[in-house]
Formats: structure tokens, sequence, C-alpha cells
């Protein structure tokens, strides 16, 4: 209360600042009803790629209004949503203008987006804190609402490439099972970490034979249809498939 007490003496004195341009010691008051109260549908959201246009969270909020005791003032507030790091004191925010609404409702990817915006990890839990920024004029402190939290676990919203590789042979589960690869979006390489035997194995897309890479020769080039690749030694391997490489596709194998 001494806080909003606060922002209502800075906004009358604004006020009563730009009555004295036009006309002498004219007093303006400004009566603020409620303060705003933040509330939101959920704090916890399950982010899956699938469900990228469903609603995920909804916020809401009673707007301030103010009651001149002269005419002739705008009333205009404006409000921003703002989202930061849990426990950062909003240093680095991702601020979302809210202005002459009263609820924002943001879907799976909107929110996902905000998580990746503010630095957070795909496939790791995030948290952030979210608040609402009132504001009148820049010579008058903006009221600030109690934080709500929100969670959730940022999904890649990037497209894989039509081509989905794996490892397949019995040096990986067997020639029937394939080990699919995970796609590096930044270095546009798949790799694996898995435990290999001692055997043959091959790479091929889409969980079909009609795109496969075998070996080219022994400095780890491969070719389509090429022969099966021998590992020598069983063992927890790192195994990189960089299918764009030139003039032909290559990978490597490091033994963890």
């Amino acid at each position: 209360m001494k806080n909003w007490l606060t922002r209502i003496v800075g906004l009358c004195a604004a006020v009563v600042l730009m009555s004295s341009c036009e006309k002498d010691e004219v007093k303006v008051t400004a009566e603020p009803g409620s303060a705003p109260v933040l509330t939101a549908s959920a704090t916890t959201v399950a982010l899956q790629k699938e469900d990228a246009d469903k609603t995920a969270v909804t916020y809401s909020w009673t707007p301030i209004t103010l009651s001149f005791s002269e005419g002739g003032y705008p009333a205009t507030m404006t409000y921003t949503l703002q989202f930061a790091k849990k426990g950062t004191n909003f240093a680095t925010t991702k601020d979302v203008d809210v202005s002459g609404a009263v609820r924002k409702a943001f879907t799976v990817s909107e929110v996902n987006a905000l998580f990746k915006d503010l630095g957070f990890t795909v496939g790791q839990p995030a948290q952030v804190d979210v608040r609402l920024k009132s504001s009148y004029a820049a010579n008058v402190p903006a009221y600030i609402t109690a934080l709500a939290s929100l969670s959730g676990t940022p999904y890649e919203s990037r497209e894989l490439p039509a081509l989905v590789w794996g490892l397949i042979g019995p040096a990986g589960k067997g020639w029937d099972t394939d080990v699919v690869m995970n796609y590096d979006y930044d270095k546009k390489v798949w790799t694996l970490t898995t435990d290999m035997k001692a055997d043959f194995f091959k790479f091929r897309a889409n969980k079909a034979w009609t795109n496969n890479l075998g070996a080219d020769g022994p400095d780890g080039s491969l070719k389509q249809d090429g022969a099966d690749i021998k590992l020598a030694e069983a063992g927890n391997y790192t195994i990189t498939l960089d299918y764009n490489a030139t003039p032909k596709p290559t990978y490597t194998m490091k033994k963890n």
C-alpha cells in the first residue's frame, strides 16, 4: 500500500508540473482505483511441438483507472508483461506489450519461444518470473505487480531434415533395429553416443534401405550402398555423421 501511495504522490506531482506551464498554481489531483493484480491460468506448462497452436497459459489483470480533478488530461496506461529467468531480478527481460487489454493468452509455441529467447536450453527444465508493469508517464514511477512463476521444458522448434539418419547392424542392435541419431541444428551433423559391439554396421535414413551409407574406403568416407563398416573393438562411442560433407558424406567415431 505504501508503494502504491508513493506512486499516487508521484503521479499527482507530475500532473501539477504539467499544469503549471499554462496556469499559475493550478493543482490537479488524480485518484487511482485499485492496484492491478496479475493472475495466471497455470504455473506449469507441458510444451510439446505437436501442441504448438494450443493455449498454454493465460494472464489477466484488473486495469488501473485514473480520475483527474480537472479535465483535459489523458488517463491512458501502458501495460507490459515482463518475463525473466527466475531469481535474476529482471536483469534481462522479454517484454510483451499488452496495452489496451485485460488478458493475454500465449500458445505453446509462444511460450516455447519466450523460454528460448531468454537463453534456456532445449530439453532442460526452465523457470521464469512474470510480472505486469503499468506505466502512465516517463516521469512517474511504474507500478509493478507481485511475481507469478511459469515452468516448462522448451523443445526444439526447428524442422528436421527430410532424411533422418540412424545406425543399423549387429554392432548396434541388429539388422532389424535402427538406432536413430540426434541432429545438431547448428553444425548440421548427426550424432549418437551409444554402446557398440565389435561387429558390422551401416547408416540408413528413415528406417528404410532406400537411402543407406556404407564404407567407401578406410578414411571415413561413405557412399550409397557402400560396404558394411567393421568395428574392431567394442565400447562406448560417439559417432558423428556429416551427410552434407563434400565431395561425399563422412563419419567419425570416438571411443569414450
